[in-house]
């Protein structure tokens, strides 16, 4: 019996007792669960494992040229491209967060090619880089996913911190997650790469074998704390998977641009017309989003699609053009095609009624939900009184 229960006549809460520490293993060796080795003179420190999958990328070959042109890099040669996804210590991507997985792909003679490079343990990251930096000196352009915003800049930091060049620097950069969100966020459940996955039919995940993202750090923590390293192959799983649903994702980004010229039938595609017109607009390429937007309302009358393209007429001075659009949004009960209307009949027509009339169905397409309700009730009170002002001056 304790001293405590002798004093108190109860055992300590559990809550209480020292944390039971979980018993040092030796460490499985990782080619015995991983295919793959080590490089010479890098045993125990950096393991590379290496696998090549047949593809099929005839849909996107060549890449669409908007592809580039959104990412600001050149088209006068075809980009040499490098798969780029990182696994790391922590999800934040703070200060002490390292890479200690890194999975690159790239395509060779039809087949896609992956290698991912191991990190046994932190104090090996200098040879992790430097063998990574020595691997891609034949690509000029990286993809990712979210890399812009997490995995380019934790490996720049971790160069910069060991003085080593960074190879990446001046390469071009396709951000597939950031291309993804413009193209499909309005008419998906979501735009994570798993989501995509699933609603665009890229890859399917053996769900046995995959791990969750928010797991991955402490399976590395744990294979350094207590030598379990019987979870890592389902950590090189799931890494080797997002580098191969990226170029599968590429090719289908490129497909959907191809909009509504598909080579396959579109049915086989998920498809946002407004928002691939927008993306053209954007990138300058005018005439393509008009061509997109007049060959979605040929089928019917979506009303960002009448919308949107009409105010692309009048950013182009195209005014005629632009009316009959208003017209049919202010039919279907869209109050901003009221106020256009509006505008051209007091300003360009000098009808003053019919600027009225257009003013009044404006007010009554006024929903009480919108946030800017009252500052557009506001709004509309002026243009009522400005125009009975000026019509009793008549």
């Amino acid at each position: 019996m304790s001293k405590l229960t002798e004093l108190f006549g109860h055992t300590m809460p559990d809550s209480l007792k020292p944390a039971q520490q979980k018993p040092k293993v030796p460490n499985q060796p990782i080619h015995e669960l991983v295919n793959g080795n080590y490089p010479p003179g890098l045993e125990g420190k950096v393991f590379v494992s290496p696998a090549i999958e047949p593809i099929d990328l005839t849909a996107c070959d060549p890449m669409h040229p908007l592809i580039l042109k959104w990412a600001g890099i050149s088209n006068e040669t075809a980009p040499r491209l490098l798969f780029l996804d990182t696994e790391t210590t922590g999800l934040s991507g703070g200060t002490g967060t390292l890479p200690f997985m890194i999975g690159i792909g790239w395509m060779e003679q039809g087949n896609f090619q992956t290698r991912q490079y191991f990190m046994t343990d932190p104090a090996y990251e200098v040879e992790h880089l430097k063998l990574l930096r020595s691997d891609v000196s034949a690509f000029d352009t990286v993809v990712t996913f979210n890399g812009k915003s997490f995995d380019m800049n934790l490996l720049d930091r971790r160069f910069i911190f060991h003085g080593i060049e960074n190879p990446f620097h001046a390469w071009g950069h396709i951000d597939l997650l950031h291309l993804s969100r413009r193209l499909w966020k309005r008419i998906l459940p979501g735009c994570s790469l798993q989501q995509l996955e699933v609603s665009l039919q890229l890859v399917r995940r053996e769900g046995m074998v995959d791990i969750p993202g928010s797991m991955i750090p402490q399976v590395y923590f744990n294979y350094l704390r207590y030598g379990q390293a019987n979870e890592l192959k389902n950590v090189f799983y799931h890494n080797r998977i997002d580098v191969q649903s990226m170029i599968r994702l590429l090719e289908k980004i490129s497909i959907t641009l191809q909009y509504p010229h598909f080579e396959s039938e579109p049915g086989d595609q998920v498809i946002d017309p407004v928002a691939i017109a927008r993306l053209f607009d954007d990138m300058g390429e005018v005439q393509r989003s008009i061509e997109i937007y007049e060959y979605k309302l040929s089928m019917s009358d979506d009303i960002d699609c009448v919308m949107n393209l009409s105010f692309l007429f009048k950013r182009m001075g195209e005014f005629e053009k632009a009316k009959p659009l208003w017209e049919i949004g202010a039919e279907r009960g869209n109050m901003t095609a009221c106020i256009e209307l509006a505008k051209r009949a007091e300003h360009l027509e000098k009808d003053l009624a019919d600027a009225l009339r257009w003013t009044e169905k404006a007010f009554s397409s006024l929903d009480d939900s919108n946030p800017l309700a009252m500052t557009l009730f506001d709004e509309l009170t002026h243009r009522r009184n400005r125009l009975l002002s000026k019509m009793e001056k008549k």
